[in-house]
């Protein structure tokens, strides 16, 4: 009875000033209620429905403790209590709104106190999205820290099994998940805590070279800014395992590399511009030194002040390194100098590399090999004094078929210089002598040749050696020559034929002699055979003529011809056009003529041929 008429006087109370109340607080960005000393709204403002999404007829008369979230109902009493105390305070307190979703409100408190505990009179602050922001910057800190923790323990891990099992260990002690584990990509566990579901709810792929690598696993109801945290986990671990594989690849590269540098023959340098900045075992070997008389230093600095060349060492240096930038490498004799003082011929490949800026430079000791090139210039040039001191023409080639000698005499009869053919193959020694390259006699020692045999004469072969004439017209800048041919094999130290040498004797002036001694004979035998028929008193100066005739076309190999004498042709034989005319003399009279035709232009030997027969026949008409 008595709280009702406590009521009824608060009631009575603000109805009195209710139109100025109500135009004050309806306009308030705040929210207003007034509940009374048991709890229960008897007024609350428009902007407090709003907070609620409710109208404010719908909070009045509902206790103030049944639109509290139920686990601020503790605070909230407590706040009652200590207002029914006559004090006042703040507190923020979660409300429900009317579809059940929670709301933060900062409540501000004052008692109505009338002698006595009647309510109190509350302002409500909507301050929702300041505590949900204020939620998430304790959620993102709380993901920061975890993945802080995440990236150190990777950081530290020193290989991927640590690496996992740590990511592992920190995921299970920050957070409530019920599984998490590393598979690898054939879900075989690399590390796991708590018992793996059948499927997961939640997995994400661990790439390597854009290839899954492995998976991590999580079992358990996850937000999407948990998942957004476990992508970055998994990104990360991606991208260090990618690198930690790649590290290794490196390492067992480098090990493979040091093993390769350590035990290759050759003395290898690394230089940085013009520093020596490494070098291998062999080449401290090569100079007689140790790393620290060569690293740090230039390469002309292990080097005489000159070259073989005369070019100072320190330019040529330089001056090959630059070639080797500009055409990736460079390979060149070079005299370097040991730490004793000796020095020693050496083979440099220099090889630069664009992408680390270094050069490589194998260096091998060739001072023996030079020594020996300079024995065999020395044997070459005695070689050669002597080919070039012999009457007759030589060549000679190895078992390829590549000149390595053509005396002067050969280059006499071909009008070719010995520099223009040396070191050619292809049968190049057949251009000077046929025109064109062409196997020659002395190929027969390599193989069977039945056609090349047969464009020589007199082919024989005796012992090992090979010989042959031929007739070549284009020697001797076109005079051509009759030549005698002998072949030889070149033996090596093992007995095995490396090549041959051909000698060529012009034997013109010896063919030329043959001939006329042949033809003299023929003139000889054929004056012989005639005589008879000549002296004979019954042969006419027709008969004589007719004979004489025939016996000049064979002897001077004329197509046709005719004797006269007076002017009256006694013999005519064959066919002719323009034949050339020689006189049949006795004493100073000419009384005739011996007139013959041939294809080619008659030769000595013919014209005294014929000559011989004028003679002949004046005295055998005369007679």
């Amino acid at each position: 009875m008595k709280a009702g008429l406590s009521k009824y006087k608060m009631g009575k109370l603000f109805l009195d000033n209710e139109q100025i109340y109500q135009q004050i607080l309806n306009t308030s960005l705040e929210g207003v209620c007034i509940f009374d000393d048991s709890g229960d709204i008897i007024y609350c403002n428009k902007q407090l429905g709003k907070f609620l999404e409710c109208s404010p007829s719908e909070l009045i008369g509902k206790n103030i403790l049944e639109i509290v979230h139920p686990d601020d109902k503790v605070i909230a009493k407590r706040i009652l209590n200590l207002c029914s105390k006559g004090m006042q305070g703040k507190q923020e307190i979660r409300f429900i709104k009317s579809n059940g979703k929670p709301c933060w409100l900062l409540l501000s408190g004052t008692p109505i106190i009338d002698s006595t505990f009647k309510g109190g009179f509350c302002m409500f602050t909507d301050i929702t999205g300041q505590r949900i922001l204020e939620e998430n910057l304790i959620r993102i800190n709380q993901f920061l820290t975890l993945l802080n923790k995440v990236k150190n323990a990777i950081i530290k891990s020193e290989s991927i099994e640590k690496m996992i099992r740590r990511t592992c260990n920190i995921l299970a002690k920050h957070t409530r998940w019920e599984y998490i584990g590393i598979l690898d990509k054939d879900y075989k566990p690399i590390h796991e805590i708590g018992e793996r579901p059948a499927k997961p709810k939640n997995i994400m792929e661990l790439c390597v070279n854009d290839k899954v690598w492995g998976l991590l696993c999580i079992e358990g109801d996850l937000e999407s800014d948990e998942l957004s945290v476990l992508e970055e986990i998994a990104s990360t671990l991606s991208f260090t395992i990618e690198k930690m594989l790649s590290e290794e690849k490196l390492r067992e590269s480098e090990a493979k590399y040091r093993q390769l540098f350590e035990s290759v023959g050759d003395g290898l340098f690394i230089m940085k511009e013009h520093t020596i900045v490494d070098c291998n075992k062999r080449a401290l070997e090569l100079f007689q030194a140790k790393p620290e008389d060569i690293i740090g230093k230039h390469p002309w600095e292990l080097s005489p002040k000159y070259q073989e060349d005369g070019e100072k060492s320190e330019d040529k240096a330089k001056r090959l390194i630059e070639e080797a930038i500009r055409e990736g490498e460079r390979r060149f004799r070079w005299i370097h100098r040991k730490k004793n003082g000796e020095q020693f011929y050496a083979h440099v490949y220099l090889a630069y590399h664009p992408q680390t800026g270094q050069f490589i430079a194998a260096t091998r000791d060739i001072t023996g090999q030079v020594e020996t090139e300079r024995l065999l210039k020395a044997e070459h040039r005695k070689f050669k004094d002597l080919i070039d001191s012999l009457p007759d023409a030589v060549f000679a080639v190895d078992k390829k078929g590549r000149i390595m000698a053509w005396n002067r005499e050969t280059e006499k009869m071909t009008g070719v210089p010995a520099e223009k053919m040396i070191g050619k193959g292809g049968h190049a020694y057949g251009i000077p002598f046929y025109g064109k390259p062409r196997p020659v006699l002395l190929d027969l020692l390599f193989k069977d040749l039945p056609e090349t045999e047969k464009l020589y004469e007199n082919v024989r072969r005796e012992d090992h050696n090979i010989y042959g004439e031929v007739y070549l017209p284009n020697i001797y800048n076109g005079r051509g020559g009759h030549l005698q041919l002998k072949v030889s094999p070149l033996y090596g130290e093992k007995g095995d034929i490396i090549g041959a040498i051909e000698i060529i004797r012009d034997i013109s002036p010896l063919k030329i002699t043959e001939e006329k001694l042949r033809r003299e004979l023929m003139i000889a035998s054929t004056m012989s055979r005639i005589y008879p028929m000549i002296a004979s008193p019954t042969t006419t100066k027709e008969k004589i003529a007719e004979k004489i005739l025939t016996e000049l076309l064979k002897i001077t190999g004329s197509s046709g011809g005719f004797i006269t004498l007076h002017g009256e042709k006694l013999a005519s034989k064959g066919k002719y056009t323009n034949p050339e005319s020689k006189p049949i003399i006795i004493g100073n009279e000419v009384i005739g003529h011996i007139s013959l035709e041939k294809d080619e232009d008659f030769n000595k030997s013919d014209i005294k041929a014929i000559k011989r027969f004028a003679e002949y026949c004046g005295l055998a008409i005369h007679r």
